[in-house]
């Protein structure tokens, strides 16, 4: 009955499902929370704090190059040394081209370009929408030795919306497919690989820097609940200003299935000083869960460069999933998971080891200025 239901062809509520199971998740107490740390005011709350966070990064960056800034609306700085000058917004640079950012977002390219290249992906299924049948033949005939599978819109989204990740069961294809289905009408279904998270930052194939990226955690107290830990964590975000990062937790389908690898619900209560995932994917983390790498596999790092090239990217944020980062990935067991363009840079400042951190931004920077053409802006029309 449940392959039936699988199955079962036509569009799914695109909006109305994913809210029911939002509310199946974590019940009416957990909506109603999130609605008062969630709302529009706390939204743009933590978008002034990211905004803020990248001027902050910039004015780093131009201050070591000796570059001045004019700071326009919104955000927009025009970053200026001698007779070159270039335009900046948060993460957002003047150098790879918007074809080439949108081309690595189309997730199942960049597999078929990875895989002719020889370097490891997740092994994987794009399908469509009312292919949900096929879906779960594909997650039935995983081997006992696989974790559990992803499932993400196959192209159009970054910042880890429409993921699910943990998701064994027809049930949770189920669910998982209406939250991926809402945002593209082609789903991506991988098998996922063991390790932990890395994101590789290259700027025109050197490595600038390399994060290990943990899901969003919290620490138990010994008397509160996983639900609690939640709100007490988005509250501390909400209160550093642009010193943690600009995304609530959100407690969804992807939280209860992290909870549930580790045998644990919203209400339950962890052990003082014990660290739990309340997500399987990054996008959602805090600074403490960030920690700047320095011991790579010089073939790994290899690999990820010809990864970024293969997407024609001259700044790339390349993410990999393996179980040891000093060696090469096929020795792990390890896959490339993305290619970003448009990485964001704040993952490389806001890290555990603050004392490690990199300023990425400082080479980026030089590398924008020696790109620009003097007076090329002012010739469009004054910006200010």
């Amino acid at each position: 009955m449940l392959l039936a239901a699988v199955s079962k062809g036509g569009q799914p509520g695109r909006v109305l499902s994913p809210q029911i199971d939002r509310f199946r998740t974590g019940g009416l107490s957990t909506l109603l929370r999130e609605r008062k740390t969630g709302g529009r005011d706390e939204s743009q709350r933590l978008a002034a704090n990211h905004t803020e966070t990248y001027c902050r990064i910039w004015r780093h960056a131009a201050d070591r190059v000796g570059a001045d800034i004019e700071h326009l609306q919104d955000g927009f700085m025009v970053i200026r040394s001698a007779a070159r000058e270039t335009l900046v917004w948060r993460h957002l640079v003047m150098m790879d081209h918007p074809s080439t950012t949108a081309f690595a977002l189309n997730k199942t390219v960049v597999h078929q370009l990875l895989t002719r290249l020889d370097i490891p992906v997740p092994e994987h299924m794009e399908l469509d929408r009312r292919q949900r049948g096929t879906a779960l033949e594909f997650i039935q005939q995983a081997s006992s030795a696989v974790p559990g599978h992803v499932v993400k819109p196959a192209a159009g989204t970054s910042g880890g919306a429409g993921v699910t990740c943990n998701v064994r069961t027809a049930e949770d294809l189920i669910r998982a497919w209406l939250g991926a289905g809402r945002w593209e009408g082609r789903i991506l279904v991988e098998r996922q690989a063991p390790g932990e998270e890395y994101r590789l930052l290259f700027l025109d194939g050197e490595l600038l820097d390399v994060v290990r990226r943990r899901p969003a955690s919290v620490r138990g107290d010994g008397t509160s609940s996983v639900g609690q830990l939640i709100d007490a964590e988005n509250r501390r975000r909400l209160s550093l200003a642009s010193a943690e990062v600009a995304r609530l937790i959100r407690v969804d389908l992807d939280c209860a299935l992290a909870l549930s690898r580790q045998g644990l619900t919203l209400g339950s209560v962890p052990a003082r000083g014990s660290r739990v995932a309340v997500k399987g994917t990054v996008s959602q983390n805090a600074t403490s869960d960030n920690e700047t790498v320095a011991e790579v596999s010089p073939e790994l790092v290899a690999q990820c460069a010809s990864a970024a090239r293969a997407m024609r990217l001259r700044l790339a944020g390349v993410d990999v999933v393996t179980p040891d980062i000093s060696v090469p990935l096929r020795s792990s067991g390890g896959v490339v998971l993305e290619v970003n363009g448009t990485p964001g840079f704040h993952y490389h400042y806001q890290v555990a080891n603050a004392d490690r951190s990199v300023p990425v931004a400082v080479p980026i920077l030089e590398r924008l200025l020696d790109d620009s053409t003097a007076g090329r802006m002012q010739a469009a029309g004054d910006l200010s």
